[in-house]
């Protein structure tokens, strides 16, 4: 039936019991309080594994001259997807037009996540440099994951 897409394991489960409670006869009259749940449930699924998180900060490790920053973020809602949850984050910096990984951080059902990781220049070397990270949620399904810039 979705052969050939590029839906989401969410969006084949909704998509699938959408299909379920319009097909099988009563459009879920007969147990409508299952057909309400089932939707909703569906709804929140694709929210959930659709929702970025929020980068909050990247901020300067004391005391190293300008080597290592600490980027801050909160989880994911997709941590709590019933299909594909994440597992766990991975932490990127921009150098040129490339991205580099730099770190990942497991999934631990927290509210608020965080990493220190290295910067490309020495901030006394090189005078004040502006870097560009991001984070990205990995799945054990590697064809989903969910990124914040």
């Amino acid at each position: 039936m979705y052969s050939g897409t590029s839906l989401t394991p969410a969006e084949v489960t909704g998509a699938y019991n959408w299909y379920f409670v319009t097909n099988e006869g009563s459009y879920g009259v007969h147990n409508i309080a299952y057909a309400t749940a089932l939707l909703r449930a569906s709804i929140n699924e694709l929210w959930a594994t659709r929702a970025a998180g929020s980068l909050l900060s990247v901020t300067d490790v004391p005391n190293d001259q300008g080597r290592m920053v600490r980027v801050l973020w909160n989880a994911f809602a997709a941590e709590n997807a019933a299909v594909a949850p994440i597992t766990k984050y991975g932490v990127w910096r921009k150098n040129g037009d490339d991205w580099d990984f730099v770190g990942e951080v497991p999934a631990a059902k927290l509210s608020r996540y965080g990493l220190d990781v290295a910067t490309l220049f020495d901030s006394t070397a090189a005078g004040k440099v502006v870097s560009t990270f991001k984070v990205s949620g990995q799945t054990s399904d590697p064809k989903v994951g969910v990124l914040v810039e």
